[in-house]
Order: C-alpha cells, then sequence, then structure tokens
C-alpha cells in the first residue's frame, strides 16, 4: 500500500510514499502542509496607478482644445471681437467628450498591455510545501487546474500516509 501510484507526468510523480516534484524528492510523511501560492499580479492596482497620470493629461487637453476651439469658432463669427460665442462652448464640450473617451481607452489598453507583459514573464500559480525544514515553492505554472490537481494528489497521498500510521500503531499497541 505503501508504494501505490497516485499521479504522474512530465515533471511529477505522486506515491503513497513520495512526490517527486521538479526532481525533487519529498517523502510524504514529513509533509505537514500543502497550498497553492496565487501569483497574479493585481490589475487594480495597475488602472489606480496609471489613474492620475491620465487625468492630468486629460484636463489639460480638454481645457486647451475647448479654449482653442472655441476662440477660433469666436473669431469665425466675429472676426473683430474677441468675445467667446456658444458655438465655440459647444463644440469645446463635444470635443473634450471625444477626448475623454479616447484618454479612458488610451489608459484601458496600456493597462492591458502591462497586464498581459506581467503574465508572460511569472508563472501565476505555485504549489507551496511545508516541512520540518520549512516552506518550499515545489512547482509552478499558468495552469491553476494542473496545480490543484497535483496539491490534491499530495494531500490524498497524505491521507494515505496518515491510515497506514495509524494502523501500525494499532498493531504495535496490540503485541
Amino acid at each position: 500500500m505503501m508504494n501505490e501510484h497516485i499521479y504522474s507526468d512530465e515533471q511529477v510523480s505522486i506515491s503513497a510514499s513520495a512526490a517527486v516534484l521538479d526532481g525533487i524528492s519529498y517523502p510524504i510523511a514529513t509533509i505537514s502542509e500543502v497550498f497553492i501560492l496565487d501569483r497574479r499580479p493585481e490589475r487594480d492596482g495597475q488602472t489606480k496607478a496609471a489613474s492620475p497620470i491620465f487625468s492630468v493629461i486629460y484636463c489639460t487637453a480638454m481645457f486647451s482644445a475647448a479654449g482653442l476651439l472655441a476662440l477660433y469658432c469666436s473669431q469665425m463669427s466675429e472676426p473683430a471681437n474677441t468675445v467667446l460665442s456658444l458655438p465655440g462652448f459647444i463644440a469645446g464640450g463635444v470635443l473634450s467628450v471625444a477626448l475623454f473617451i479616447l484618454v479612458i481607452c488610451l489608459a484601458d489598453k496600456l493597462t492591458d498591455q502591462n497586464h498581459t507583459d506581467c503574465e508572460q514573464n511569472l508563472p501565476d500559480y505555485t504549489l507551496v510545501i511545508a516541512t520540518r525544514a520549512g516552506y518550499r515553492s515545489a512547482i509552478s505554472s499558468h495552469d491553476r487546474w494542473y496545480i490543484e490537481r497535483i496539491e490534491g494528489c499530495i494531500q490524498y497521498a497524505i491521507s494515505l500516509s496518515a491510515k497506514a500510521q495509524k494502523k501500525s500503531k494499532n498493531l504495535c499497541s496490540i503485541c
């Protein structure tokens, strides 16, 4: 029963007595805890960091464009008079809304690109194993389902090991 094979693939081999992950062997009896560390970058933090920059850019562009457009429209309607006209304000408002939509789309695109770059460089999920020697990152992957499967197999092996130890203790107490 202690040599029962539970799971194996190219990087992982798990039996009731040992787990071999990325070429490192962990005796099941020494594993006290197994958990998944989620290392995905937080998108909300990136968006919040980019927001003040784009707000300043937007406000500057909005007021500049609205002012220039209003001045241009007022000069077109009454060349000698520099007083701003209602059509100038309306055109400036339309332009500022268009600029606002453009800046929001640009901010979203840039933060999506930063998020994608982070995803490509770092594995999203890491299986951490705790032994008497401490915590160790055993295997990492972008595929959460794969890491969860390995975690479940190791927990199953731990339960088999605990049952085997319980049986051996019961046998010794009878003797």
